[in-house]
């Protein structure tokens, strides 16, 4: 019988006090069928003691931090997407060719997809990290143990929904896009249990693997309502039904299903609010203060937006420290700052508050920053994440605290709006994006419209989807790199002043080798 010797210590203390009950003998010997017969009749206090540890580790690794160093860009979410953004056009680097911290990734220095890559294991492991971790709690929650019981459904939602969300991550880092060339090429190896002795599998079909994830994705939204839990909003760090949707939808979206990506995006918009001007990234004065409390994407507290983040001591900092040009790490100069590209921001229409995030041709400063360092902002960088006093603090020895905000409800907007027009709807995809910008409209100014928005007006219905895209989701969960592989849209710089590597990388090159040691150690292993 398999033991599940990763049962936390108070779970372990419970079985041994319940052994009479259990009659078992001695009670570290206790298997996996003891276990779910246990669940089967427990209270919700004896099942949180079982389960409790492990279902609640989940949340948190949908932002990964599992360990592996200092090394920021790839042991958490947040450096990767960051890598992610350095890895396409929106976002430059620095004011000189020189760069810093994460210039090799942005030059494209080095190689950031072969199969025996350095960078490469990183992103790797952090999704079957994450898939293990989820079948591990998912072994004991067969549907004949969970049956009706809220707690239970609950938690195996919340597995479901994490394998569901790694799974699709990692289809969005080692195959194509679905609708731009992966739909006929292999996908992942399918893993629906934990059991270490099983034998390495070959790689599902991608239409397989997507049957998979979407399967698990709406699995988790269903059981979800089943356990009558709906959206907390005080609490933007559980696996509640939105988050369930969000992970629905972009596995949708991914995959092409655009029925299940506009009513899974309907849910999270009816029930996450819009944010407001005043708190849309930040408006520093003229010695460059200003507070993480009053940003919404620094505080979830008051980001109405959120769908899935954390504060306290569940955030990272990572996004804070290379965004954050009023703060003590990379985003202040080590890295020679992260700006957007002047191509992207000359297409902001003037109207539009989310230009006032950016700092536009001229520099900001002198001011003094946290260190006494005398510092100029160089152009267009980036306000969206700055604060020169952290989150919760009255100085500004600590700039960088913030939240740490993983899904919001704009991209909810996007995605339903590409699939309405998808889906043949056209004059939908419109209304839901005329939705979006009039929430982005200057207080006092005509609402903005798709036929209004003074560079859009000799676009297509999908560039100017495109374009809101890539300007509300600016420096967001690396989303513009995996958008442009379903895109079809190399890096390609050309034309830049803001740029200082004018590198290009085609949409082939976007997709990662798997990894050398599965082709090693996994005899079913076929390379992309």
């Amino acid at each position: 019988m398999k033991k599940h010797l990763m049962i936390i210590a108070a779970g372990l203390l419970f079985f041994a006090s319940c052994s009479s009950y259990l009659d078992v003998t001695p009670p570290n010997a206790i298997t996996d069928e003891q276990i779910m017969d246990l669940l089967k009749t427990g209270t919700d206090a004896q099942i949180d003691l079982v389960l409790g540890g492990t279902a609640n580790g989940l949340t948190k690794r949908f932002n990964w931090g599992t360990g592996g160093g200092s090394e920021t860009r790839y042991t958490t979410a947040q450096g990767t997407h960051t890598v992610r953004c350095l890895e396409a056009n929106d976002v430059s680097m620095g004011t000189s060719s020189a760069g810093g911290f994460g210039a090799d990734e942005y030059q494209f220095a080095i190689d950031i997809r072969s199969f025996g890559a350095s960078v490469n294991i990183n992103y790797w492991n952090a999704g079957w990290d994450n898939i293990r971790a989820a079948n591990i709690l998912l072994n004991l929650l067969p549907d004949d143990v969970v049956g009706n019981n809220p707690k239970l459904l609950t938690y195996k939602a919340w597995g479901l929904a994490l394998r569901a969300y790694s799974y699709n991550w990692l289809m969005e880092n080692y195959q194509d896009a679905y609708l731009n060339g992966g739909k006929g090429k292999l996908g992942l190896p399918l893993y629906d249990v934990f059991l270490p002795t099983q034998a390495p599998k070959a790689r599902a079909s991608a239409e397989d693997t997507y049957t998979f994830i979407l399967t698990d994705a709406q699995g988790a939204v269903d059981r979800l309502i089943q356990a009558g839990v709906g959206t907390t909003d005080a609490n933007t760090e559980d696996i509640d039904l939105a988050v369930a949707y969000f992970v629905l939808a972009r596995a949708a979206l991914c995959h092409g299903d655009w029925a299940t990506v506009i009513s899974a995006c309907d849910y999270i918009i009816a029930n996450k609010p819009l944010m407001g001007e005043s708190i849309y990234g930040s408006r520093p004065d003229a010695d460059g203060k200003c507070l993480a409390d009053q940003n919404a994407f620094l505080n979830a507290a008051i980001m109405t937006e959120c769908v899935l983040g954390w504060t306290g001591g569940n955030a990272t900092y990572v996004r804070t420290d290379w965004f954050n040009p009023f703060g003590n790490k990379q985003g202040a100069g080590t890295s020679g700052f992260l700006r957007i590209d002047d191509r992207l921001y000359n297409q902001i229409d003037a109207n539009d508050y989310r230009k006032d995030a950016f700092q536009g041709s001229a520099a900001f400063g002198p001011y003094v920053n946290s260190t006494g360092t005398t510092i100029t902002v160089p152009s267009y960088v980036s306000f969206k994440f700055a604060a020169s006093i952290g989150l919760g603090a009255s100085d500004n020895k600590s700039p960088n605290v913030s939240s740490d905000i993983l899904f919001r409800a704009s991209e909810a907007y996007l995605m339903k709006a590409e699939a309405q027009l998808n889906s043949g709807n056209e004059s939908g995809a419109k209304t839901t994006l005329n939705t979006l910008l009039a929430a982005r409209t200057k207080s006092g100014a005509a609402l903005l419209t798709c036929d209004n928005y003074s560079s859009m007006t000799a676009m297509s219905t999908l560039q100017k989807i495109q374009l809101q895209t890539r300007i509300e989701m600016w420096g967001e969960s690396g989303l513009e790199f995996y958008n442009n592989k379903r895109w079809n849209f190399p890096v390609n710089r050309t034309g830049s002043t803001c740029h200082t590597s004018l590198s290009s990388y085609p949409v082939s090159g976007m997709t990662m080798e798997i990894v050398e040691s599965e082709m090693l150690y996994n005899p079913n292993a076929v390379q992309n």
